[in-house]
């Protein structure tokens, strides 16, 4: 801060990152790392271990599996998307997903761009998608092309200068690419992108990843659980609810299984503002779904569930998930799901998103 004051963060979609659960996967299905240049090809040998860890995965429905990739490792186009994607250190530009997994049908994809400093690019002028449906053979065929929006979560505070005149900066904190696609079939699938940032463009950045035929979160039709979480008539102190600061008591007020009795829309919002645990959630709860609750007070109904126990981890450290978590079928952090008035998930959001975004899942239902 220069001669300032930290004023608020507010999330944007103008100007539009490793998954929560590492998108980098080890191509002979060890632990979530980074692929180096000793990584193997990936050939007839290491194929079916690759289907065994992604059957695994489609068991536990924990992972997204998906390889970072270098502008210099993978031609542009189609071609072979078999052999292993080299991370260089200090690269010009290195694409993440980082979705935690993705089921077949319309998915909302977000990637991150960091640059070889390690900072994250929030300024790209453009980044393009060339999505690719991969075969038995692990060659491509071109499903879509499509450019990339960002959202963007920056922080705002005043700028004190000498002669007492002030002005607001706004700086990035975190920025993520996204677009909604279809993945019509489970199984591997390829991204490729094109980015334009600093006055170059880098192409050939791939990013592998698998399809599970259906994800253990609720899909986009389905009901929502009717959670009955603790709220503030069980005789819970606030506290013992929510993290933000300041709470919001109305957030505490129904059990999910109350809200969709009210026969109107329900925002539930799964996020913790005091324990993030990786560089893409942010204040997603103050910035996004406080903000958009006010304007849409007594016509939609919004339920705030942290993800932890929260007695555990402030007593113990320990990142125990709260048995809502687990009835939804969530890992990660944060989700926010929109229901409509007859039940049913009309749109669901993981990892950062916008104000812009969740207004139009609200808008489609006439809230």
């Amino acid at each position: 801060r220069v001669g300032g004051r930290l004023r608020r963060a507010a999330l944007t979609a103008g100007g539009r990152p490793e998954t929560m659960a590492e998108s980098a996967v080890r191509r002979d299905g060890g632990s979530a790392v980074t692929p180096t240049t000793s990584t193997p090809p990936l050939g007839s040998v290491l194929r079916p271990v690759l289907r065994a860890l992604a059957a695994m995965l489609v068991a536990g429905a924990a992972l997204a599996l998906a390889a970072c990739g270098g502008e210099a490792d993978a031609p542009a186009g189609g071609g072979d998307w078999s052999r292993p994607i080299e991370f260089r250190q200090g690269q010009p530009v290195t694409a993440t997903l980082v979705n935690s997994r993705l089921a077949v049908g319309a998915s909302r994809l977000i990637f991150g761009l960091v640059a070889g400093d390690g900072s994250m690019i929030h300024d790209a002028a453009s980044v393009e998608l060339r999505l690719y449906a991969l075969d038995d053979d692990d060659s491509g065929t071109l499903v879509r092309e499509v450019g990339l929006r960002p959202s963007s979560l920056v922080s705002e505070w005043d700028h004190v200068h000498e002669d007492g005149s002030t002005h607001v900066h706004r700086d990035p904190i975190v920025t993520v690419w996204r677009e909604t696609v279809d993945l019509a079939h489970a199984g591997w699938w390829g991204a490729e992108l094109a980015v334009t940032a600093g006055g170059s463009r880098h192409e050939g950045l791939r990013i592998r990843f698998f399809v599970v035929e259906e994800g253990a979160e609720p899909a986009v039709g389905d009901p929502a659980p009717p959670t009955r979480q603790p709220v503030l008539a069980d005789g819970r102190d606030i506290g013992s609810l929510s993290t933000a600061e300041p709470p919001n008591p109305g957030m505490h007020r129904l059990t999910v299984e109350e809200a969709l009795e009210l026969g109107r829309p329900v925002v539930v919002a799964f996020v913790t503002p005091a324990f993030c645990r990786t560089r893409y959630c942010g204040p997603v709860l103050e910035q996004v779904v406080t903000p958009v609750a006010e304007r849409y007070a007594g016509r939609v109904e919004f339920v705030h569930i942290e993800p932890y126990d929260l007695e555990r981890l402030r007593s113990e450290g320990a990142f125990v998930t709260v048995p809502a978590m687990e009835e939804w079928g969530l890992s990660t952090e944060p989700w926010v799901f929109v229901v409509d008035a007859e039940g049913r998930i009309a749109a669901k959001f993981e990892g950062v998103l916008s104000e812009e975004e969740l207004d139009e899942a609200l808008a489609r239902l006439g809230g």
